[in-house]
């Protein structure tokens, strides 16, 4: 059955994000025939598990349930408006930026959003960011990846545990950003003849690299290429993993911070892609670059559990950017079968339109349903649960000069501190649960990269003309899309990764914790509470939760 009948229905603009501009109160034509326009889903009824998991952390999800309103505003009115203006531009000109985009991001510290507040950031539990991720994207991926990329060097920073250099990094990017600048970081992993291979620490070892370095009385001297680098031409600081050479083990790997100044160092190719054109990707050149000594990263952690613990994240925040495309391609369908009439009546009345909308909009949900699994997972047993200390109950209590005072670069200077979480890191009781925690990761990026592959495909066969033309978003939303299946690892290597991980390792390994979705985001929340590893036992409003 229809929705309605021959209603006259007069298309709108796209406005405020894909969201219908028409009220009820506004066109009486569309109230008197039962039309109503979309709006805007409210946050427990996206992410249901993060509205359970408030009634035991209400302080915590409220906030975020805060900062999500803000984002979602800021998609709105800033980011959907500009995303195929911005596309244009960064077409024409590389390395273009959107400076009133960033701005506003730096107004709403997404680049210091899960800084405890201690150390002068917002404090909003890890195990949220996704969902702002989602909110984004769902205005542009480009845009997504432009302010999202930061994560990943800082990701691979706080997977080895040195402190001192988070200490050096947490200030500038908080100080940058109340200047309205972003202090952007890159992370320069792959390499021209090592592709996917960079990403696996089964093939590693053997893949064809070119980057080597050697000790020299100043410091190390790097010389080789790294590609695809997102932002790289933009950063400030570059997060740079070198590989062991043919026939060492994978403990040579090494991590470096590398400044645009230094000699020998220079931005190469800045390619030409398909699609997230709003984030730059180019080539970054190595010719005896000597870098500092102290801009060695002391790892405490082996680099099989790095690789392990960053990826884990990582893809779980691709797999929300393919949420939001997903879910972006559902809202212009439906805001399109709302404002066009075929056959004498509304697109919206045909059956066979119900059930494309119906697909669309399973598809967005199960997209989110699998990155919410991976963040809950990793907040869990993965990098979240060490690197995480947003809040713990009481704190609000304690002055803020008092706890940056304790808390603050104090923890940084305490030798304890760093062993105590290499400990959890690389202990053999959570290794099953940590390896299981980054399958997760692979499931909801290759999951949200191809159902916004599919929905941005079945989005334009619905719209048809509308559908191809670049005014209308869908063919961006697909060029952006085909790229989430090849970033941060193709989803071949994905699919390889989860199997190794979840189904092969499961069927090995029956000992698996059977926690429900409920439980695991739970004690997710719980285990960004921790600013000590040996924090055991949490309790809010008379609930006790124990972090593992």
């Amino acid at each position: 059955m229809g929705l309605g009948k021959g209603v006259d229905i007069q298309k709108s603009r796209f406005l405020r994000g894909g969201l219908m501009e028409t009220s009820p109160a506004s066109d009486p034509t569309m109230e008197k025939s039962g039309h109503l326009p979309p709006t805007r889903p409210r946050f427990e009824e996206l992410y249901p598990t993060l509205a359970y998991v408030k009634q035991y952390t209400p302080g915590s999800i409220r906030r975020l349930e805060r900062y999500h309103a803000k984002i979602a505003q800021f998609r709105e009115e800033v980011i959907a408006p500009r995303a195929i203006d911005i596309e244009r531009e960064a077409h024409k000109t590389p390395g273009y930026l959107p400076q009133d985009v960033l701005r506003r991001a730096c107004d709403l510290q997404l680049f210091s959003a899960t800084v405890p507040d201690a150390l002068g950031g917002l404090g909003l539990p890890m195990i949220g960011i996704p969902t702002i991720a989602e909110e984004i994207a769902a205005g542009c991926a480009g845009v997504a990846n432009l302010l999202f990329v930061n994560m990943l060097g800082v990701a691979a920073i706080g997977a080895t545990l040195d402190l001192k250099i988070v200490a050096r990094i947490l200030p500038q990017t908080i100080q940058r950003e109340r200047e309205g600048r972003p202090y952007f970081i890159a992370t320069a992993l792959t390499e021209p003849g090592a592709g996917s291979d960079m990403e696996d620490t089964n093939t590693l070892p053997i893949a064809r690299t070119c980057t080597r370095v050697r000790p020299v009385p100043t410091g190390y001297e790097v010389t080789g290429t790294k590609v695809f680098i997102s932002n790289g031409s933009l950063a400030d600081l570059i997060v740079l993993l070198t590989p062991p050479e043919p026939g060492r083990p994978l403990s040579d790997m090494q991590l470096f911070l590398v400044t645009p100044d230094l000699p020998g160092f220079k931005v190469g190719r800045v390619e030409r892609k398909m699609g997230t054109l709003a984030c730059p990707a180019v080539e970054l050149v190595f010719d005896r670059c000597v870098i500092p000594r102290k801009n060695k990263v002391d790892s405490q952690v082996e680099p099989a559990d790095i690789i392990r613990l960053v990826l884990g994240l990582t893809r779980s925040g691709v797999g929300a950017f393919g949420a939001g495309v997903a879910r972006r391609a559902f809202e212009l369908a439906l805001n399109h079968a709302f404002t066009t009439r075929v056959a004498g009546r509304p697109l919206i009345d045909h059956q066979w339109v119900q059930f494309e909308l119906t697909a669309l909009a399973r598809n967005a949900m199960t997209a989110r349903a699998a990155f919410m699994e991976g963040s809950m997972a990793n907040g869990l047993w993965g990098l979240m649960s060490v690197m995480g200390a947003a809040d713990f109950p009481g704190m609000s209590l304690v002055p803020k000069v008092v706890k940056r005072l304790v808390f603050g670069k104090g923890i940084f200077a305490i030798p304890t501190v760093s062993r105590m979480m290499a400990d959890r890191v690389m202990d053999p009781g959570r290794q099953r649960q940590s390896d299981y925690a980054t399958g997760l990761g692979d499931h909801a990026k290759i999951t949200g990269s191809d159902l916004a592959v599919e929905n941005a495909r079945r989005a334009i066969l619905l719209m048809g003309q509308d559908g191809i033309r670049s005014e209308g978003q869908v063919e961006k939303l697909y060029r952006d899309a085909k790229l989430l299946q090849i970033y941060e690892g193709t989803n071949q290597v994905n699919g390889i990764d989860f199997f190794e991980r979840t189904v092969f390792g499961s069927a090995h390994s029956p000992a698996h914790p059977a926690h429900s979705g409920v439980e695991v985001a739970r004690e997710a929340l719980s285990s960004t509470f921790a600013i000590f590893p040996c924090c055991v036992n949490i309790t809010s409003r008379g609930k006790a939760i124990s972090t593992p």
